[in-house]
Protein backbone atom coordinates (compact mmCIF):
# COMPACT_ATOMS: atom_id res chain seq x y z
CA UNK A 1 0.00 0.00 0.00
CA UNK A 2 1.94 2.63 -1.13
CA UNK A 3 0.38 5.86 -0.94
CA UNK A 4 -1.31 8.41 0.64
CA UNK A 5 -2.57 11.12 -1.27
CA UNK A 6 -6.16 12.25 0.42
CA UNK A 7 -7.12 9.53 2.70
CA UNK A 8 -4.64 9.00 5.50
CA UNK A 9 -3.69 13.55 4.86
CA UNK A 10 -7.60 14.17 6.09
CA UNK A 11 -7.15 12.33 8.76
CA UNK A 12 -3.91 13.70 10.11
CA UNK A 13 -3.81 17.09 8.47
CA UNK A 14 -7.57 17.83 9.56
CA UNK A 15 -9.00 15.39 12.20
CA UNK A 16 -5.61 15.28 14.52
CA UNK A 17 -4.67 18.27 17.24
CA UNK A 18 -1.01 18.40 18.27
CA UNK A 19 1.36 15.79 17.68
CA UNK A 20 2.21 14.89 14.57
CA UNK A 21 -0.25 16.50 12.57
CA UNK A 22 1.48 19.22 10.56
CA UNK A 23 4.60 17.27 10.51
CA UNK A 24 2.71 14.58 8.58
CA UNK A 25 0.37 17.34 6.67
CA UNK A 26 3.65 18.95 5.26
CA UNK A 27 5.22 15.93 4.18
CA UNK A 28 2.30 15.02 2.16
CA UNK A 29 2.09 18.69 1.24
CA UNK A 30 -1.69 18.81 2.02
CA UNK A 31 -0.77 22.59 3.84
CA UNK A 32 -0.30 25.98 2.73
CA UNK A 33 1.75 26.81 5.93
CA UNK A 34 4.69 25.08 7.88
CA UNK A 35 4.09 25.20 12.00
CA UNK A 36 7.01 24.87 14.36
CA UNK A 37 6.76 22.50 17.59
CA UNK A 38 5.57 25.96 19.57
CA UNK A 39 2.05 25.67 16.96
CA UNK A 40 3.28 29.49 15.71
CA UNK A 41 2.80 29.64 12.59
CA UNK A 42 5.95 30.75 10.32
CA UNK A 43 5.63 33.37 7.50
CA UNK A 44 4.21 32.43 4.43
CA UNK A 45 7.10 33.24 2.44
CA UNK A 46 8.95 30.59 5.00
CA UNK A 47 6.13 28.42 4.40
CA UNK A 48 6.24 28.80 0.37
CA UNK A 49 9.93 28.84 0.20
CA UNK A 50 9.97 25.47 1.86
CA UNK A 51 7.46 23.79 0.18
CA UNK A 52 9.99 24.30 -3.31
CA UNK A 53 12.59 21.81 -0.95
CA UNK A 54 9.94 19.25 -0.99
CA UNK A 55 11.35 16.04 -2.73
CA UNK A 56 8.49 13.83 -3.85
CA UNK A 57 7.84 11.11 -2.27
CA UNK A 58 5.43 8.17 -3.57
CA UNK A 59 1.44 8.94 -3.07
CA UNK A 60 0.19 6.94 -0.70
CA UNK A 61 -3.49 5.42 -0.99
CA UNK A 62 -6.37 6.31 -3.52
CA UNK A 63 -7.55 9.98 -3.16
CA UNK A 64 -10.97 11.01 -2.77
CA UNK A 65 -12.27 12.17 -6.36
CA UNK A 66 -12.55 15.61 -6.88
CA UNK A 67 -16.53 16.21 -6.95
CA UNK A 68 -16.74 14.98 -3.49
CA UNK A 69 -13.80 17.30 -2.65
CA UNK A 70 -15.76 20.08 -3.53
CA UNK A 71 -19.13 18.90 -2.28
CA UNK A 72 -17.33 19.15 1.45
CA UNK A 73 -15.90 22.23 0.06
CA UNK A 74 -19.23 23.94 -0.01
CA UNK A 75 -20.72 21.70 3.45
CA UNK A 76 -22.89 19.69 1.35
CA UNK A 77 -22.10 16.73 3.64
CA UNK A 78 -25.26 14.16 3.03
CA UNK A 79 -24.94 14.58 -1.06
CA UNK A 80 -20.74 14.23 -0.10
CA UNK A 81 -21.13 10.86 1.91
CA UNK A 82 -23.88 9.59 -0.78
CA UNK A 83 -21.53 10.35 -3.47
CA UNK A 84 -18.27 8.40 -1.50
CA UNK A 85 -20.52 5.59 -0.74
CA UNK A 86 -21.48 5.12 -4.53
CA UNK A 87 -17.74 5.89 -5.45
CA UNK A 88 -16.32 3.02 -2.69
CA UNK A 89 -18.63 0.59 -3.97
CA UNK A 90 -17.07 0.85 -7.68
CA UNK A 91 -12.83 1.71 -6.91
CA UNK A 92 -9.94 0.14 -7.92
CA UNK A 93 -7.10 -0.73 -5.96
CA UNK A 94 -5.86 -3.00 -2.80
CA UNK A 95 -7.61 -4.36 -0.06
CA UNK A 96 -6.69 -2.23 2.57
CA UNK A 97 -6.61 0.70 0.76
CA UNK A 98 -10.55 0.10 0.37
CA UNK A 99 -10.57 -0.27 3.85
CA UNK A 100 -8.46 2.92 4.95
CA UNK A 101 -10.14 5.62 2.56
CA UNK A 102 -13.42 5.00 4.06
CA UNK A 103 -11.83 4.79 7.68
CA UNK A 104 -10.12 8.39 6.68
CA UNK A 105 -13.22 10.00 5.01
CA UNK A 106 -15.97 9.11 8.18
CA UNK A 107 -13.06 10.09 10.55
CA UNK A 108 -13.23 13.55 8.15
CA UNK A 109 -16.92 13.61 8.35
CA UNK A 110 -16.77 13.03 12.29
CA UNK A 111 -15.10 16.27 12.64
CA UNK A 112 -16.89 18.57 10.28
CA UNK A 113 -20.82 17.20 10.25
CA UNK A 114 -21.73 17.04 14.19
CA UNK A 115 -25.64 16.81 13.56
CA UNK A 116 -24.61 13.10 12.66
CA UNK A 117 -21.44 12.68 14.35
CA UNK A 118 -22.10 9.16 16.26
CA UNK A 119 -23.59 7.48 12.71
CA UNK A 120 -19.70 8.39 11.48
CA UNK A 121 -17.91 7.33 14.34
CA UNK A 122 -19.77 4.15 14.02
CA UNK A 123 -18.92 3.95 10.35
CA UNK A 124 -14.97 4.56 11.33
CA UNK A 125 -14.75 2.23 13.91
CA UNK A 126 -16.17 -0.95 11.58
CA UNK A 127 -13.73 0.41 8.90
CA UNK A 128 -10.73 0.75 11.74
CA UNK A 129 -11.80 -3.04 13.00
CA UNK A 130 -11.66 -4.10 9.34
CA UNK A 131 -8.21 -2.64 9.03
CA UNK A 132 -6.92 -3.62 11.57
CA UNK A 133 -7.46 -7.25 11.50
CA UNK A 134 -6.47 -7.42 7.38
CA UNK A 135 -3.41 -5.13 7.14
CA UNK A 136 -2.14 -4.58 11.01
CA UNK A 137 1.28 -5.18 10.17
CA UNK A 138 1.14 -2.06 7.81
CA UNK A 139 2.69 1.90 8.07
CA UNK A 140 -1.24 2.97 7.77
CA UNK A 141 -2.02 0.62 10.78
CA UNK A 142 0.76 1.99 13.67
CA UNK A 143 -0.68 5.57 12.49
CA UNK A 144 -3.99 4.73 12.84
CA UNK A 145 -3.51 3.05 16.13
CA UNK A 146 -1.97 6.06 17.25
CA UNK A 147 -4.39 8.44 15.66
CA UNK A 148 -6.84 6.61 17.61
CA UNK A 149 -5.18 6.44 20.99
CA UNK A 150 -7.24 7.61 24.16
CA UNK A 151 -5.79 9.88 25.61
CA UNK A 152 -3.28 10.69 23.12
CA UNK A 153 -0.07 11.42 24.55
CA UNK A 154 3.67 11.86 23.28
CA UNK A 155 4.36 8.36 24.59
CA UNK A 156 2.35 6.67 22.59
CA UNK A 157 3.22 8.45 19.13
CA UNK A 158 6.73 7.77 19.53
CA UNK A 159 5.55 4.04 20.27
CA UNK A 160 3.52 3.39 17.20
CA UNK A 161 5.71 5.48 14.99
CA UNK A 162 8.86 3.26 16.09
CA UNK A 163 6.82 0.47 14.85
CA UNK A 164 5.98 1.89 11.75
CA UNK A 165 9.45 2.70 10.77
CA UNK A 166 10.49 -0.78 11.63
CA UNK A 167 7.89 -1.48 8.64
CA UNK A 168 9.01 1.15 6.62
CA UNK A 169 11.98 3.03 7.77
CA UNK A 170 12.41 5.09 4.29
CA UNK A 171 9.35 6.82 5.14
CA UNK A 172 10.27 10.39 5.68
CA UNK A 173 7.19 11.82 7.65
CA UNK A 174 7.35 9.14 10.30
CA UNK A 175 10.54 10.50 11.76
CA UNK A 176 9.11 13.93 11.75
CA UNK A 177 5.72 13.19 13.76
CA UNK A 178 8.38 10.72 16.19
CA UNK A 179 10.68 13.58 16.23
CA UNK A 180 7.67 15.97 17.15
CA UNK A 181 6.26 13.34 20.06
CA UNK A 182 9.80 13.36 21.78
CA UNK A 183 10.65 16.88 21.18
CA UNK A 184 7.07 17.43 24.01
CA UNK A 185 8.75 14.68 26.25
CA UNK A 186 12.25 16.91 26.38
CA UNK A 187 13.57 14.31 24.79
CA UNK A 188 15.27 17.19 22.12
CA UNK A 189 18.43 15.35 21.10
CA UNK A 190 17.18 12.50 19.97
CA UNK A 191 14.32 14.74 18.54
CA UNK A 192 16.54 16.58 16.40
CA UNK A 193 18.37 12.90 15.12
CA UNK A 194 14.59 11.98 13.98
CA UNK A 195 14.29 15.23 12.44
CA UNK A 196 17.72 15.21 10.68
CA UNK A 197 16.68 11.74 8.94
CA UNK A 198 13.67 12.97 7.77
CA UNK A 199 15.69 16.21 6.04
CA UNK A 200 18.03 13.28 4.78
CA UNK A 201 15.39 11.40 3.18
CA UNK A 202 12.71 14.35 1.95
CA UNK A 203 14.21 17.31 2.94
CA UNK A 204 10.45 18.09 4.01
CA UNK A 205 10.17 21.54 5.15
CA UNK A 206 8.10 21.17 8.11
CA UNK A 207 11.61 19.19 9.15
CA UNK A 208 13.90 21.87 7.59
CA UNK A 209 12.09 24.51 9.59
CA UNK A 210 11.87 22.50 12.58
CA UNK A 211 15.66 22.06 13.00
CA UNK A 212 16.94 25.18 12.24
CA UNK A 213 14.62 26.50 14.61
CA UNK A 214 14.91 23.73 17.17
CA UNK A 215 17.95 22.07 16.81
CA UNK A 216 21.23 24.33 15.56
CA UNK A 217 21.44 26.10 18.70
CA UNK A 218 20.16 23.11 21.41
CA UNK A 219 22.94 23.47 23.93
CA UNK A 220 25.27 20.75 24.26
CA UNK A 221 25.57 18.30 27.16
CA UNK A 222 27.83 19.68 29.83
CA UNK A 223 30.91 18.13 30.04
CA UNK A 224 31.56 16.51 33.07
CA UNK A 225 34.94 16.85 34.62
CA UNK A 226 37.10 14.61 35.77
CA UNK A 227 39.47 15.01 38.75
CA UNK A 228 42.62 12.67 39.10
CA UNK A 229 42.96 11.76 42.49
CA UNK A 230 46.03 11.95 44.04
CA UNK A 231 48.15 9.61 46.32
CA UNK A 232 48.79 11.23 49.99
CA UNK A 233 52.77 10.96 50.99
Amino acid sequence: MKALKYGLTLVLGLGMLGMGAQAFAQASKQTKKVVSSNQETLSENVALDTQQAIKKEPDRGIPTPKFIEDLLMNQEYNKAVEEFEKFIKTAKATPCDLLYLPYTFYSRMESVDNARKVVYRQKKQYYIDEFQSACGNSVEAYIMKDQESNPRIPDSTVQWMTMAIAVEPTYAALYSIRGEALWQLQRKKEACVDFEKAIELNNDGFAVEFHKMNCLNLPEDPVEETVELGTDE
